[in-house]
């Protein structure tokens, strides 16, 4: 059995609206006056203020309501003191001009550990990746040692050279030059034209 009554008992309780459509406005607020009784009396015209002022709907004069506007407004400025004035880390403006703790960006005040604190232990795949890039990196540096090595030498041996030629010129164009200095020049007059 369920705790819910069955569907066929709402049909029991349902009345079908009696009577037609109402046509005047007055049977409206008589049949709304009695049904409200004795709190009709708390929404008649009299209670509410007049629209015909050139006052503000939202209370600009403080004229509306029969001159009470002032006091119920004094009375609700006392029940709530001015945060503003109390506060003394507002400024003129309502500027805040200080505060209780320091302000320190980058700093998360929480009891959690941090991420970069916490011990990660790296999966065997990427220790074994850097191993090979080490080995590779070692294997690289050592052939490019090699190669720096060799053009040294290369570069060494090319100048070596250069300047052995170079000297061996330079000590020929010397006897050249010494041998045609050691001539008699009496030779060189009487060689016929």
């Amino acid at each position: 059995m369920s705790h819910f009554p069955s569907i066929e008992d709402f049909d029991d309780g349902v009345t079908a609206p009696t009577g037609g459509p109402i046509d005047d406005a007055d049977d409206l607020f008589l049949r709304e006056q009695a049904i409200l009784g004795d709190e009709a009396t708390q929404f008649s015209a009299d209670k509410f203020p007049a629209l015909d002022n050139d006052g503000d709907l939202l209370g600009g004069d403080g004229a509306t309501g029969g001159g009470d506007g002032l006091v119920e407004t004094h009375k609700f400025e006392s029940s709530f003191p001015d945060l503003i004035a109390d506060n003394e880390a507002v400024g003129p403006g309502g500027t805040i001009t200080g505060t209780s703790a320091p302000y320190m960006p980058g700093v998360v005040n929480t009891n959690f550990p941090s991420i970069s604190s916490l011990p990660e232990e790296e999966p065997e795949v990427i220790k074994q990746w850097r191993e090979r890039q080490q080995l590779e990196i070692q294997r690289r540096d050592e052939l490019s040692e090699s190669r720096k090595q060799e053009t040294i030498e290369k570069a060494r041996a090319a100048i070596d050279d250069f300047y052995d030629n170079y000297n061996s010129k330079k000590d020929k164009s010397i006897e050249q030059t010494r041998y045609e200095n050691a001539r008699p020049t009496n030779q060189s007059i009487n060689q016929p034209i």
